[in-house]
């Protein structure tokens, strides 16, 4: 307790650093220029009371050691981030103590949930180099986003968004990376991958098209990986139509040593593979409104097998499509901005374990923004919801608020409060095997959430964000059992409560050396009203900061020191030291990056012990 006392009191005098407002350290973008990316009602980060931190990914991957998606979200404040597999193989992604089912995840604005199971959500078919930058929005957006948005929403957005009429040619770029364990061992164990992408824009066409591929035999046994992920996109832009398309396919292979039945799934093996296709139509019908339709089909097919000799022993094959269309109404009026939508979303699943399923909702949004005056700026919306062969309610309705104040152009108060849902997956629903019984009568979870902060410049420089936050958890699904001896079986018997402060300062000197510390707290309860045994007890991280110390030695050098602590509700806590050298020329990139420096043993899931101490050089040129 005497060191977790000093570890925060050194983290609040280290508080006392923070960037200027053009610096691109944890909001990488400069706020008054960025609005969150919708196909509805658009909100500028400089007038939004949401939390919202926006990563700019050309500027995240000079300043911190990562070559995957998942590695990205490890340092964002207030994402729990638990890893079964190296270099973004499997995790499971949550919110402020949320789980994986209680995420949404959006790329470009389409949902990746998937029915199945939350695992699958970050099975992402998205090479790196094609992400843009990635918008995380923490706490209950179902006014906006609709159901799954329970604790939070990550939208992914893609390159391609940005294309401009006026960089006609073809553009191509190709990287490489080759790593291994900085230590000896019986196993030479090593991982390396590639990515390359080509553009090609004439006038208002633009082309392009990505592939990644990451290998590896693992760090430990039973740890091999190879993930494949290949994109074509295709946009046309007029000055009052314009239209987006893209197709992209993952394949991720892996072993999955412990990953969900530890000690005795140690042969255990699992393939994955998600494919995306959507096309979406926008027409400018005038000044102040436009209309846009969004069609999207998410495949996803899932076999795993429990003992890889033998896979007649026991293994699972799932197979899911989501089919999503929505409409969109966007305009303007001397007093307000507004928008409305409405969607309709079809998941289906055929399974050897869980069955043939299919259920369906409609969902329609209303959001209005009223002019207010140049302090003064507020969004209101609600979504309501009605569908068949849901485990819901046939109608509901989820409202949400968020307010600023700007005091000065220094310090601003904001605030916002919102509702959401999740639907059981059909995991929950339908499950079944020697130790896990479903539950068809399992009802959605809803949640409600409030929270205050503030936002300004500090002396010198100074930038700093706080706030405080309270979020509830009705009819959560958790699963018991009486016994030892007995399955676990899901119910509607758990109501989980979770408050918390957060804080991001940052400090920078002479664009040279900067100094950004973010760090959160948080507390829960969960009470179940029985007295079981509970599958899902509270293991969210309680205290998570994170400091990157960044240095411009010169136009060309750079180098970041990344420091991690973690404390979490099982007390179990970790520190972790990551590194960074870059070396960047007008057409080449050559880096260095070290991870887990100290050569921490840790687990972010119980059963799954992490990599060790990691280094490896990349390459990437562009042409």
């Amino acid at each position: 307790m005497r060191n977790l006392f000093l570890l925060v009191l050194l983290y609040s005098t280290c508080f006392k650093v923070q960037a200027q407002a053009h610096s691109d350290t944890l909001i990488y973008v400069q706020l008054g220029e960025v609005s969150l990316h919708s196909n509805r009602l658009s909100q500028n980060l400089t007038q939004t009371g949401l939390n919202v931190e926006v990563i700019e990914m050309a500027s995240f991957r000079k300043k911190y050691p990562v070559q995957s998606l998942n590695e990205v979200l490890t340092y964002v404040s207030g994402v729990d981030l638990r890893q079964r597999g190296p270099i973004g193989v499997q995790a499971d992604l949550g919110i402020r103590g949320s789980g994986s089912d209680q995420m949404l995840v959006l790329v470009n604005g389409i949902r990746m949930s998937d029915p199945q199971t939350g695992h699958h959500q970050l099975n992402l078919p998205i090479p790196l180099d094609l992400i843009e930058r990635i918008e995380v929005i923490k706490g209950p957006m179902a006014r906006r986003y609709g159901l799954n948005a329970l604790s939070g929403v990550i939208n992914v957005v893609l390159k391609s968004e940005g294309a401009s009429q006026n960089q006609d040619g073809i553009h191509a770029s190709v990287e490489t990376w080759a790593g291994a364990p900085a230590k000896s061992d019986s196993v030479r164990y090593s991982a390396w991958g590639y990515r390359a992408g080509i553009s090609i824009q004439k006038k208002q066409h633009h082309l392009w098209y990505s592939t990644e591929g990451m290998l590896g035999n693992g760090y430990r046994p039973n740890t091999e990986f190879e993930n494949f992920r290949n994109f074509l996109g295709y946009s046309w832009v007029s000055k009052k139509y314009y239209f987006n398309a893209m197709a992209s396919l993952v394949n991720n292979d892996f072993g999955a040593s412990y990953f969900y039945a530890a000690p005795n799934d140690h042969s255990a093996k699992e393939f994955v593979s998600t494919r995306l296709l959507s096309a979406k139509y926008g027409y400018k019908i005038s000044q102040k409104l436009s209309i846009n339709a969004v069609l999207s089909n998410r495949n996803n097919f899932d076999h795993y097998i429990y003992f890889k000799p033998k896979p007649e022993l026991y293994q699972n094959k799932h197979t899911n499509v989501v089919n999503m269309m929505e409409l969109n109404l966007v305009g303007k009026s001397q007093w307000l901005d507004y928008s409305f939508g409405l969607e309709n979303r079809q998941e289906q699943i055929e399974s050897n374990n869980l069955g043939n399923h299919t259920r369906e909702f409609t969902g329609s949004f209303a959001e209005f923004s009223p002019r207010l005056g140049s302090k003064l700026h507020a969004t209101a919306g609600i979504y309501a919801m009605w569908g068949s062969g849901v485990t819901t309610n046939k109608f509901d309705l989820f409202p949400g608020l968020d307010v600023r104040y700007s005091v000065n152009k220094n310090f601003d108060f904001w605030g916002c409060w919102g509702v959401g849902q999740r639907l059981p997956s059909f995991t929950d629903l339908y499950y079944t095997d020697r130790g896990n019984r479903g539950n068809p009568l399992l009802k959605s979870e809803s949640a409600e959430s409030i929270e205050l902060g503030i936002k300004g410049n500090a002396v010198s420089g100074v930038r700093y964000q706080a706030s405080i936050f309270r979020k509830d958890i009705y009819r959560m699904i958790d699963w018991f059992r009486d016994s030892i001896s007995q399955p676990w079986f899901p119910e509607n018997l758990g109501n989980q409560m979770v408050n918390g402060v957060e804080a991001n300062v940052n400090w920078s000197v002479n664009q040279k050396i900067n100094v950004n510390t973010n760090a959160t707290y948080m507390d829960g309860s969960m009470n179940s009203g029985i007295n079981q045994y509970s599958k899902l007890a509270l293991n969210f991280v309680r205290l998570q900061v994170v400091s990157n110390l960044n240095v411009q030695w010169t136009k060309k050098i750079n180098t970041s020191l990344v420091f991690r602590h973690i404390d979490r509700m099982n007390n179990t806590s970790y520190q972790l030291l990551d590194f960074r050298f870059n070396y960047q020329l007008k057409k080449m990139n050559f880096n260095v990056n070290a991870t887990n420096l100290g050569n921490t043993q840790y687990r972010e899931i119980q059963s799954v012990p992490l990599m060790p101490r990691w280094v490896y050089l990349g390459f990437k040129f562009n042409i």
